[in-house]
């Protein structure tokens, strides 16, 4: 089904589950535009299809069967995160690790959500949870494969990095970098939490991939692209004069999250005066 791909069977299927991955991430991202925004189905539709039209951007060195599956299983990450599904999150978590060690960066997202949310300590037994399981898969990966070669870690600051930071800087990624940081940044305190915890999920990528990746492969950030589209779709649709606002925040009713008035919140612990 797939003419790019060799005439064999496995290769084959690894097309076909690559292709799922990407339907996969259109359902999902629609139902997390769904979630943050008050949008319509126009506006989802537009964000959706854009962010899949932008996504070859992302590859720029190389691409591998992985990313695709990093973008499905970080977006139900960010999705399930915030539709404080923590039973499901745990499941898509370990995938999530298995998948790619990144994934082991969701916990400081998912604690400074329950930070937000309720306080960090009504998480904690959850966080520990996914903490132990994340772990237990990465350190069982490095185990089995030990006897490959290869290192853990690589190590890019000198080689590659800081010539590309301060001397070789294309003039497209310079435009590029300072385009997004504009929309990233625009309404910032407006903008829902989740894009701004997500926002720091993606700062602590680019200051890791500074020392131990190429800082300028963008496919590596594939985590927060999620996060991205919908921050950037934030400033330019506010830029434009759309009628786009954060939706209704979640409170729980009898064990169960659902919208809410905001005006009824309290700012300390989310009761309702």
């Amino acid at each position: 089904p797939i003419r790019a791909l060799p005439a064999r069977v496995e290769y084959q299927v690894l097309g076909v589950l690559v292709i799922l991955c990407f339907a996969g991430y259109t359902v999902v991202m629609r139902k997390l535009i769904r979630s943050v925004f008050e949008a319509g189905g126009l506006q989802v539709n537009l964000i959706t299809g854009c962010s899949l039209l932008l996504m070859p951007v992302m590859f720029r060195y190389h691409n591998y069967f992985y990313d695709p599956a990093t973008l499905v299983l970080s977006t139900l990450l960010w999705y399930l995160m915030y539709r404080e599904r923590w039973t499901m999150f745990l499941p898509v978590f370990i995938l999530a690790c298995f998948n790619k060690e990144t994934a082991l960066l969701f916990l400081v997202s998912a604690a400074l959500w329950w930070n937000h949310r309720a306080g960090v300590r009504s998480g904690l037994p959850h966080l520990a949870i996914l903490l132990s399981a994340g772990l237990l898969v990465r350190i069982g990966i490095a185990v089995l494969s030990s006897h490959l070669p290869g290192s853990l870690l690589e190590f890019h600051l000198f080689d590659h990095n800081l010539s590309r930071l301060f001397m070789f800087f294309e003039p497209i990624d310079l435009v590029g970098t300072l385009f997004i940081g504009f929309l990233v940044f625009s309404y910032w305190k407006e903008k829902p939490a989740l894009l701004t915890i997500g926002t720091l999920h993606l700062a602590i990528l680019v200051a890791a991939a500074v020392f131990s990746a190429y800082v300028d492969e963008y496919r590596q950030y594939f985590d927060c692209y999620p996060i991205l589209v919908l921050t950037m779709a934030y400033s330019l649709m506010k830029l434009g004069g759309g009628p786009i606002v954060p939706a209704p925040a979640l409170v729980r009713h009898s064990g169960t999250l659902v919208p809410g008035d905001v005006s009824g919140l309290d700012g300390a612990g989310g009761r309702r005066r």
